[in-house]
């Protein structure tokens, strides 16, 4: 009787790591597309940070056209008056 419990207890034991074994299989796999999914984000959040850079240089560059323009306007009005 005791080796009839003994294997009942092994039985449980090998169900219970077996049930453990796939919990890890899927976790690994989850945590594999969450990995892919997180270096997606990075590479949108460094694709935005390089544009609003982008964006940010052409509109320094507009000013400062604008102010140039500005001045020679200035200047020609100044000269004319």
């Amino acid at each position: 009787m005791n080796n009839d419990v003994i294997l009942s207890q092994f039985d449980d034991i090998e169900e219970k790591v077996e049930f453990l074994i796939e919990l890890c299989k899927s976790l690994e796999s989850a945590n594999t597309g969450l990995k892919s999914r997180i270096e997606i984000l990075e590479q949108g959040v460094k694709d935005n940070s390089d544009a609003e850079k982008k964006y940010a240089e052409q509109t320094e560059k507009i000013r400062y056209k604008i102010g140039g323009l500005l001045k020679k306007l200035n200047d020609f009005t100044d000269v004319s008056s």
